[in-house]
């Protein structure tokens, strides 16, 4: 995912588009990932998370093969969409499984888990870097992900069955959690976060091209560092156990990352912007896995089912708010673009603190009166 901001200078140059219409490589990905991630968890409920991952394995490897040899943009936007399928599918299963075995470190276990995320999404950019010096066109900046997928499948095959939970642990129809106003108000929390997450990662490059001429390896170093402070900030929540709760912990993420968002886009010189996208990672880091482990203690009877909804959700801010970014970027420039991203982050506050409101004192050991 963090390979799409690298990738489109050369995927623009490749199709002759303009920023608006380039944008919608990230809109398809996180399209793709929306549909998937809500049939899959659903289904992972019914028949395993095992098969799911299988599943997700196998589309991911589908759609960086299509990516790879993709003769028009038409192609290319259906190949990122399949690779955007197979991510929600690993995804949806991968969160339920943590969620459903956290106990009580839930949020921490989550958070750490999320890091590796970070990990991963550190090597796109730095590894990008040295392809795009050397010569290589954006789509060698794919390849790596047919053997991630291929790993991953590897390693979707060994897992012991004894853990999955093949069928909902009550009789209740898991599709009755869609009713819950907890869990519509965390997945609009998570679409949210997605879209300014995304939107930075997308954009970051670019921006920094645009604004202080920065070159290509410098650009994607600043981008890496964004996704760095994310890894920075779940290790940290990871290893402390998550002490403050995932409620609070939502809360002081938006905040800092309004201001560390601030501070970047005024900043005078490309370090400075560069430290701030870093300190911008660093603040969102742990919004995610704390709504995730709301969402999983909300209801433990369709794990999978509230997992699939809120990364269906995060998949749609991830499809939208990116594209709307590019749209914004081609009228009013790509600072104002990014600077818009402050409006999704207070609306974003507001809809965990009502989500927070809602669920005190429903149950008293729960997560959710966590603070």
């Amino acid at each position: 995912m963090s390979v799409v901001g690298p990738a489109l200078p050369g995927v623009a140059a490749a199709f002759d588009l303009g920023l608006e219409e380039v944008g919608l490589l990230a809109a398809v990905l996180g399209a793709g990932q929306t549909v998937s991630v809500l049939a899959g968890g659903f289904a992972s409920d019914r028949w395993g998370r095992r098969p799911t991952l299988l599943a997700g394995a196998a589309l991911l490897l589908a759609g960086v093969a299509a990516l790879g040899v993709a003769p028009t943009w038409a192609a290319a936007l259906a190949g990122m969409a399949t690779v955007g399928a197979g991510a929600g599918l690993l995804d949806g299963s991968l969160n339920t499984l943590l969620g459903e075995h956290g106990g009580d470190e839930r949020s921490a276990d989550l958070n750490l888990a999320h890091a590796f995320f970070g990990l991963g999404a550190i090597v796109g950019p730095l590894l990008a870097a040295p392809l795009l010096a050397a010569g290589f066109g954006w789509r060698a900046l794919y390849a790596p992900a047919a053997g991630i997928a291929l790993a991953v499948a590897a390693l979707a095959w060994r897992l012991d069955p004894g853990t999955e939970r093949a069928a909902a642990v009550t009789d209740r129809p898991g599709w009755d959690v869609v009713r819950e106003p907890v869990v519509l108000l965390l997945a609009l929390v998570l679409a949210l976060y997605a879209g300014v997450e995304l939107a930075v990662g997308t954009w970051a490059f670019s921006y920094l091209r645009m604004t202080f001429g920065a070159g290509d390896s410098a650009a994607a170093l600043a981008t890496a560092l964004f996704w760095g402070g994310i890894t920075l900030g779940r290790l940290a929540v990871g290893a402390f156990g998550g002490r403050l709760g995932p409620h609070a912990l939502i809360a002081v993420n938006t905040i800092a990352a309004a201001l560390a968002l601030a501070l970047t886009l005024v900043a005078p010189s490309l370090g400075a912007a560069a430290v701030g996208f870093g300190l911008l990672g660093v603040s969102l880091a742990n919004i995610f896995p704390a709504v995730m482990a709301l969402g999983a203690e909300a209801c433990p009877y369709a794990a999978g089912t509230v997992t699939g909804i809120l990364i269906g959700a995060s998949g749609t801010g991830a499809a939208v708010f990116p594209w709307l970014a590019g749209l914004i970027g081609e009228r009013a420039g790509l600072g104002a673009a990014l600077g818009c991203t402050v409006v999704l982050l207070m609306a974003m506050l507001a809809a965990a603190r009502l989500a927070r409101r809602l669920d005190r004192g429903a149950a008293p050991k729960s997560v959710l009166a966590s603070s």
